[in-house]
């Protein structure tokens, strides 16, 4: 059953999302070596990991609490752990051996 989106979820999930590519572009592509000021936006990472993560969080509940009101547990388990698999560990796989 499809979710309805939520604009700010989106919007959140952007920034979160963007502060963490903008941490890790500046450190990765600064040539500086002391303390500079372009170096202290990489802390921006710092707030938008949490974020990023509670959102996940957020969204998984959102996406399987009612598979788990409507079915048995253990049954639901399964069908959660198969869900989470499925999306997430061909990709893991084809880049870890295809290096």
């Amino acid at each position: 059953m499809k979710v309805a989106e939520i604009p700010a979820l989106t919007g959140l999930r952007f920034v979160a999302a963007f502060s963490i590519l903008l941490g890790h572009t500046v450190e990765w592509t600064s040539p500086f070596t002391t303390d500079t000021p372009i170096i202290h936006i990489t802390a921006i990472s710092i707030y938008g990991m949490p974020l990023f993560f509670v959102l996940s969080g957020f969204v998984i509940h959102l996406n399987y609490a009612r598979l788990f009101q409507k079915q048995p547990f253990p049954v639901a388990m399964g069908d959660f752990l198969i869900a989470r698999f499925a999306r997430l560990y061909p990709l893991y796989l084809f880049f870890s051996y295809s290096a």
